[in-house]
């Protein structure tokens, strides 16, 4: 879990005290039309940045961070689960704000999450295999979310990053090589624990799914308290990776396809498979809803062209099932150079 925007509501707040607290403590802060304050603030024993808003009027703040980058100081795997990291960084926020004079919080703070990045590794077998699965994977999802996709910052050595959405707050998926996250050693690990970790990792994708308020809610993890449901988590990830292409598709079965129709269509659904592949013109209806049923039984989906089927395809539809998560050995995990849960015997 990272990147995420929280709202803590139902506060309180004496603006004078606020203010001279702010102000005590050096805190640059600019006070917007709606009188809003915002201000940036480092959390943690790493000093991750993170971004305030205050607004007295309807009694909330807004904290968006990076969870990784608080806990441990760098952004590459994560040894915790998402249930635990989002009770973890609740807590840490929570305390942290709660410092500040003038703010009283509810007796049991459970924040909203406005929006949230879910991050999970998948093996591969070379930073090479990784490339090939960029590209094809890019095609793919071109037809999936036309005009929404773009790939950058590959070279000769390196893949770059596959994004769906023009820019990273409002992208819904990101793929890219973990190996990209150890370009810069943070001060605090020691080199050698920091080459073991990349090491481990060099053969890995990312892969990042995004979620809004909306989409959270449908699920019941628009409030913190509801990510002590790790199954609903789960089945979140589950449907945006399967809107993307990447798990639960069955596979392409041309032939069987084209058994449908062959010598002549017999049914009026079996029909509107026809014309479809004859790149004809074909209407809404109940009758495109059986066809439906029986082209996504051969792998094929009648909202897009025929022709665009064969690039909706990727060999690689394997490699991000669920059983396919990676999880980090005990060793590196509980490895304390490298992931110290220094928040919980620490101030925040």
């Amino acid at each position: 879990m990272d990147n995420i925007t929280l709202i803590f509501t139902g506060i309180e707040f004496e603006p004078d005290k606020v203010f001279k607290f702010l102000r005590l403590n050096k805190v640059r802060q600019s006070l917007k039309a709606d009188q809003t304050i915002l201000f940036s603030r480092p959390v943690g024993k790493h000093k991750s940045g993170w971004m305030f808003s205050i607004n007295m009027k309807k009694g909330t703040i807004k904290c968006s961070g990076g969870p990784t980058t608080t806990f441990f100081g760098f952004n590459a795997w994560v040894s915790l689960n998402e249930s635990v990291q989002m009770k973890a960084i609740v807590d840490i926020l929570h305390q942290k704000l709660a410092a500040i004079k003038g703010i009283t919080f509810p007796e049991q703070p459970d924040p909203t999450v406005h929006r949230v990045e879910v991050t999970h590794l998948y093996p591969f077998r070379d930073l090479a295999e990784i490339n090939d699965a960029e590209l094809a994977i890019y095609q793919s999802l071109v037809i999936r979310y036309p005009g929404r996709v773009q790939i950058a910052g590959a070279t000769f050595e390196m893949p770059g990053v596959v994004r769906v959405g023009h820019t990273k707050s409002t992208s819904t998926l990101r793929l890219y090589p973990e190996v990209t996250k150890f370009a810069k050693k943070p001060k605090h690990v020691d080199q050698a624990k920091w080459d073991a970790l990349a090491t481990k990792l060099e053969n890995y994708m990312r892969v990042e799914t995004m979620y809004t308020a909306t989409q959270l809610k449908k699920d019941e993890l628009h409030l913190a308290s509801g990510w002590a449901k790790p199954a609903a988590i789960m089945g979140l990830v589950d449907k945006r990776m399967h809107e993307a292409g990447l798990r639960g598709v069955l596979p392409q079965d041309l032939d069987a396809l084209k058994e449908l129709v062959t010598p002549t269509p017999s049914t009026a659904p079996l029909r509107v498979i026809d014309n479809w592949m004859k790149g004809k013109p074909i209407k809404s209806n109940g009758t495109w809803t059986k066809a439906q049923e029986k082209a996504k039984k051969c792998g094929f989906d009648l909202t897009r062209p025929f022709k665009q089927q064969a690039l909706l395809a990727h060999r690689f539809v394997d490699r991000f099932d669920a059983d396919k998560v990676y999880k980090l050995p005990s060793e590196l995990r509980s490895d304390k150079g490298l992931f110290n849960r220094w928040w919980e015997g620490g101030k925040a």
